[in-house]
């Protein structure tokens, strides 16, 4: 867990939020149901897409967001960011991550500058 938060701490001085590069790809949620959105990536190598090649989700709670996986970089996170704040102004509560592979974790620090929880399998740091 130090390590978790050593990573983060410094990870928050290198890159602050406003700084991220906006991308070139499309990165829409999709409604599924009532409160849960749906973010497709794109179905390719990750060096045609930016990385966007894996899926996220969020759900709305009456508490603030939860979100499913990071994307693969801090600017889709951004991106997912802006999305979901498309929808509600909620807060991030938790982010949860599915698996270790770096199209899934590497948008993590995104979602921790917005004081998000984040819950990972055993290993995946």
């Amino acid at each position: 867990m130090k390590k978790i938060i050593l990573l983060f701490s410094l990870l928050s001085f290198a890159v602050q939020a406003n700084d991220y590069e906006k991308v070139g790809v499309e990165v829409a949620a999709e409604n599924l149901n009532g409160d849960a959105y749906y973010v497709p990536g794109l179905s390719g190598s990750a060096t045609e897409y930016e990385g966007f090649i894996s899926n996220a989700g969020f759900v709305v709670t009456t508490e603030g967001v939860v979100v499913l996986d990071a994307l693969g970089t801090p600017s889709l996170a951004k991106a997912m960011l802006n999305e979901i704040r498309k929808i509600t102004d909620k807060p991030i509560k938790l982010v949860i991550v599915s698996h270790y592979h770096a199209d899934h974790i590497y948008g993590l620090q995104v979602f921790k500058e917005q004081g998000a929880q984040i819950w990972a399998p055993k290993g995946t740091w």
